[in-house]
């Protein structure tokens, strides 16, 4: 899906993990390259409860301190 994406002309933010496999990880790098497009690789966190009650106290307009 990444390298259709990349050949398409798109920017990939993708979910860990990166690649089934070293070969399968630098051919996508090397795609993304080529396309001149942005390819990161996130581990979401938006469900960790830490994460929930930080942005609770953010949307509250309160420190985070």
């Amino acid at each position: 899906m990444t390298l259709t994406a990349l050949a398409h002309g798109c920017h990939v933010l993708s979910e860990k993990p990166l690649a089934d496999s070293l070969a399968s990880a630098q051919e996508m790098v090397a795609a993304a390259q080529q396309a001149n497009k942005l390819f990161a690789v996130i581990q979401n966190r938006r469900f960790h409860a830490g994460i929930r009650r930080l942005r609770r106290v953010l949307n509250a307009g309160q420190s985070a301190t």
